[in-house]
């Protein structure tokens, strides 16, 4: 057989009396349905019906099916809604049959509370529970504010989806990882909680479901082997992605202070190099005004007789006092140091003034072991002249110049064997 034509058709409706919670659902065939048309059958108040009595159909043509009253105006008059409102009535009817069999508790249908009204109400041994019923889309905002309204009368709130595309389960696995599920089957005779959770960074959705004599109920809600081992998973997951965000929090840190340690060395060597570099300077400057009082010391007759010879080039006295190893040794260096200045003073890099203090203060070293010790660096006079050549060197190439680069350069041989 078809369906029942046209929209007003309806399969479900309660026999003996409106208020009854006797559930009945049209047979599929005629011959099914012949046998119940004895009984009488309402439009059920419970299920938001008009209480109105239904005749129950059962032709040839069309399948078995309940019928209100021509120009009936009762909301349940359209089959979708009444097949909505009578299978939110089955599960309220399975579940307050459920609970009443459980010893000192008892479970009432749509109780009023301050504020509301909640789909079903336990009360038991410290225990006031409000269960509902959701089969329609609803949004948590709306669910938060209905528990808040069930919780002044309640030591707990459970909220049953029917169907997993209720937007408030999204947000409640989001918050607390699971939510409880509902569901009946076709013949509105067989009711089963069940429990949805997620725990994994997939963020897979695992349903359980189980008959609801697995269930029980206390001052907490609701529970069960199958609720308590996804309670545990969401937890376990929970923990182990918290130490992780912390492990990588931790390493995060620790890089972070690795960074801004070595950004504090860096700034420590460049603070000590600057200090170094402040002190070479001030060393070299000391050096040089040390050189300076040598140059002073000098016959101011014979500085002044040589100082149209431009920096003093010629003042160079060939004779060396020493042995005659360490004189040709000295005489090499000499002329190192030499060709330094003069070089550099052609190329206009040290001034006639400059290179002619330099030149005087040099040329009164006769002594062949002076100038041994100047390269060895065992005195003050070899951090001069080297200072000398540094400073031309450093303030020339900051200006871009072309430094004229010495012929030689001061080797560090050891002194010979006396």
């Amino acid at each position: 057989m078809d369906k029942p034509q046209g929209a007003a058709h309806i399969l479900h409706a309660v026999a003996y009396n409106p208020d009854g919670m006797e559930i009945i659902v049209a047979p599929r065939t005629q011959a099914d349905a012949l046998p119940l048309k004895r009984l009488s059958f309402y439009c059920s108040l419970l299920a938001g019906g008009c209480g109105d009595m239904l005749t129950l159909a059962a032709g040839r043509v069309r399948i078995p099916h309940f019928r209100h009253r021509p120009k009936s105006s009762c909301v349940l008059r359209y089959g979708d809604l009444a097949r909505d409102s009578y299978t939110h009535l089955a599960i309220q009817r399975a579940l307050m049959k459920w609970i009443n069999s459980v010893p000192d508790f008892n479970c009432r249908m749509e109780q009023r509370v301050e504020g509301g009204r909640t789909d079903l109400y336990v009360a038991g041994p410290g225990t006031r529970v409000s269960l509902e019923v959701q089969r329609s889309n609803i949004s948590h905002t709306e669910v938060r504010r209905r528990t808040a309204i069930y919780r002044r009368q309640a030591t707990a709130v459970n909220w049953l989806y029917e169907s997993d595309s209720i937007q408030a389960c999204h947000e409640e696995l989001i918050e607390q990882g699971l939510y409880l599920r509902v569901s009946i089957d076709a013949e509105l005779t067989s009711c089963n909680l069940g429990v949805t959770y997620s725990a994994s960074e997939s963020g897979n959705e695992i349903t359980v479901w189980s008959p609801l004599s697995e269930w029980w109920i206390n001052a907490g809600g609701l529970g069960s082997q199958h609720l308590a081992l996804a309670q545990k998973a969401v937890l376990d997951w929970r923990q182990d992605r918290a130490a992780a965000a912390e492990a990588r929090r931790r390493a995060a840190a620790e890089t972070l202070k690795r960074t801004l340690d070595q950004k504090k060395l860096v700034a420590e060597y460049r603070r000590t190099h600057r200090q170094w570099e402040n002190g070479q300077r001030a060393r070299g400057q000391s050096l040089m005004e040390w050189a300076t009082q040598e140059i002073r010391t000098l016959d101011a007759k014979t500085r002044h007789a040589n100082s149209g010879q431009g920096y003093g080039r010629d003042v160079w006295s060939p004779s060396l006092k020493g042995s005659e190893e360490d004189v040709a040794w000295a005489r090499n260096i000499r002329a190192k140091v030499r060709s330094i200045i003069e070089r550099n003073y052609d190329a206009g890099f040290v001034s006639a003034e400059y290179g002619a203090g330099l030149t005087y203060w040099l040329a009164t070293k006769l002594d062949a072991d002076w100038w041994i010790g100047a390269q060895l660096g065992e005195h003050e006079a070899y951090s001069a002249v080297v200072k000398m050549y540094d400073l031309i060197l450093s303030t020339t190439n900051r200006r871009g110049a072309r430094l004229v680069q010495p012929e030689h350069s001061f080797d560090g041989r050891r002194r010979p064997p006396t």
